[in-house]
């Protein structure tokens, strides 16, 4: 079980740290993609400021974490991560839906 996430989290938030190299818009694209292959996807986001950006999955205590597997394949592109379960209690779907299609 990995540190910071318990049995009881039903999503898994992987935060990432890409190194700094001309083809990072390259970079988060292979993440994306990546993690657009796992069957518990739920999305991937670029951020402004310390880190690049975040994956979100529902975590099926049945497989190992897919975040585990993101680090491992980029983990030359990785100089940092963070892996924490998260718990979302609450969603406007309709708000959701509009963020789905920009």
């Amino acid at each position: 079980m990995l540190s910071g996430v318990s049995a009881t989290d039903e999503f898994v938030a992987l935060f990432l740290k890409l190194k700094i190299a001309r083809s990072i818009g390259t970079q988060v694209e292979a993440v994306k993609e990546f993690a657009r292959t796992f069957p518990n996807y739920l999305f991937v986001a670029t951020l402004d400021g310390d880190w690049n950006m975040i994956v979100v999955m529902r975590l099926d205590v049945a497989e190992k974490n897919p975040t585990s597997k993101i680090v491992e394949k980029f983990s030359d592109q990785v100089s940092d991560y963070r892996i924490s379960g998260i718990q979302i209690k609450d969603v406007n779907l309709l708000n959701m839906s509009l963020v789905l299609l920009t």
